[in-house]
């Protein structure tokens, strides 16, 4: 994440996971960062991590230090933090912290997903793509597929996270596919995507995205740009190589979704379709020119 991706006047700090654990226990908080706005932080500290999900977690002080102490082992088992993680803690006032978690890739993670929300979200979900499948209107009448459950979602209630992400992407369509929210760490600093492990998976061999293997992303004008996959199969998978360049060019910002269809399996090639958060984005979001922005990074099939 780099620092202008931070709110204005909202003051961080951040922590590694190092050898002991100590951390994993209680999480010492910067002396200076408390110098400057412990008299601002109450008893009980909220952390919420981008899902939405917050914890209520208790601020020990003694003798000039403090700790997020009872409380903060449960993000810790909910996220799996471990030895090498990278935490940013953005606070923004009144005890409320937004926590992003970064991994040893140096990419951010991919949040898990509260398991008691997920049977609401599968009902809307399910609703929206039996509308879209049925000769009911929707916003597009001549849309189908991933791209429209995502625009008619969005149309309905307003507001998608990663739950309904993963909703979405557990239903199979004519065309694979993907969709996937920009978080900081895909935009900004490091550059890499999660891609979701279980993609291709109902499909057969050739609709798998593989660690090492390339892939060709192609824009609504036709444009094109080459990334890798690195990872692990059975971990995590991530396009990273050739990413910033795409997102670069396109303008992409937090919040955005990226809606990723296999067009051409042999070619690996994805049209990618990008849903702006914001007007204000899709206003900036113009796309320099190929011949200056096209990326030329390992394209090799294997």
């Amino acid at each position: 994440m780099a620092v202008d991706d931070l709110p204005h006047n909202f003051p961080s700090f951040f922590k590694i996971i190092l050898e002991p654990r100590h951390d994993l226990r209680k999480l010492a908080i910067p002396k200076k960062f408390l110098t400057d706005h412990g008299n601002d932080l109450l008893d009980v500290v909220s952390l919420k991590i981008p899902t939405g999900k917050t914890w209520e977690v208790e601020l020990l002080k003694e003798n000039g230090r403090a700790w997020f102490n009872d409380g903060w082992n449960k993000v810790v088992n909910f996220c799996s933090i471990c030895h090498g993680h990278f935490l940013m803690f953005n606070y923004e006032g009144k005890s409320q912290f937004n926590v992003y978690i970064f991994d040893m890739t140096a990419c951010e993670i991919e949040y898990p997903l509260d398991r008691h929300e997920t049977r609401e979200v599968q009902k809307k979900v399910s609703e929206i793509k039996a509308k879209i499948n049925s000769d009911a209107p929707i916003s597009s009448p001549e849309e189908k597929g991933m791209g429209a459950l995502v625009r008619e979602y969005i149309r309905k209630f307003g507001t998608l996270n990663q739950l309904h992400i993963k909703m979405i992407n557990s239903y199979q369509f004519d065309i694979p596919s993907f969709t996937v929210v920009m978080q900081p760490s895909y935009v900004s600093a490091k550059y890499c995507v999660n891609v979701p492990l279980t993609f291709g998976g109902d499909s057969g061999e050739h609709t798998s995205i593989k660690p090492g293997r390339s892939y060709t992303l192609e824009n609504s004008s036709g444009d094109t740009w080459t990334v890798r996959c690195i990872g692990s199969t059975l971990k995590y998978k991530k396009f990273y190589m050739g990413w910033k360049q795409f997102a670069l060019d396109h303008n992409l910002q937090v919040g955005d979704i990226c809606v990723f269809e296999l067009i051409k399996v042999s070619k690996r090639l994805f049209k990618v379709e990008i849903i702006r958060s914001s007007s204000d984005s899709a206003a900036a979001g113009a796309v320099t020119s190929p011949s200056s922005s096209m990326n030329s990074e390992d394209g090799t099939e294997d």
